[in-house]
């Protein structure tokens, strides 16, 4: 679906509700579209919907956590990924949302640990590591920070932010 132009992608996924898919992964896909194009209120409502129609199925909780990152909804997101928790123990990405809201109210050292965790379940995700580097370079230490953003980068050359800290933190 992220080849296809929303509409279509949105057409695709009304045909599948009449064919019987199941309505929580309905509602789940239209809640990414809508993510995709930034209609974030709309997004958490087929969400809740796809919560609704199944509380435990996993990653549902991570996608409405991710939205409400995006809102500065921190409270919200928080509750979001630790429900995710609690269904999966081991989510790089609900660990790596808890990271971002440590990072926001600038608690360091429990982002590291979050962040430290996520790296550590799924080492491959550049945005773990540009978070690391953006917590490890407020906690003072600077090249472990540029290790950091250096690791983001060589998984992701096209990663503009991790490029902008690099560069920061070499001019440092």
């Amino acid at each position: 679906l992220a080849f296809v132009k929303f509409e279509e992608a949105c057409a695709l996924v009304e045909h599948a509700r009449r064919l019987g898919v199941p309505s929580r992964h309905g509602a789940r896909l239209a809640g990414q579209l809508l993510v995709a194009e930034a209609k974030l209120p709309e997004a958490l409502e087929k969400f809740f919907q796809s919560e609704a129609a199944q509380p435990s199925q996993v990653g549902i909780h991570v996608e409405i956590g991710e939205v409400y990152l995006k809102l500065n909804r921190l409270d919200e997101a928080s509750r979001a990924f630790q429900k995710e928790l609690v269904l999966d123990q081991d989510s790089p990405r609900a660990l790596l949302g808890l990271g971002k809201i440590a990072q926001e109210k600038n608690e360091h050292e429990e982002a590291l640990e979050f962040l430290l965790s996520s790296a550590s379940l799924r080492d491959g995700n550049p945005e773990v590591h540009y978070c690391l580097a953006k917590t490890l370079r407020a906690l003072g230490r600077v090249e472990d920070a540029l290790r950091a953003a250096e690791r983001a980068l060589k998984q992701n050359p096209q990663m503009t932010e991790a490029a902008e800290l690099h560069r920061s933190l070499i001019d440092s």
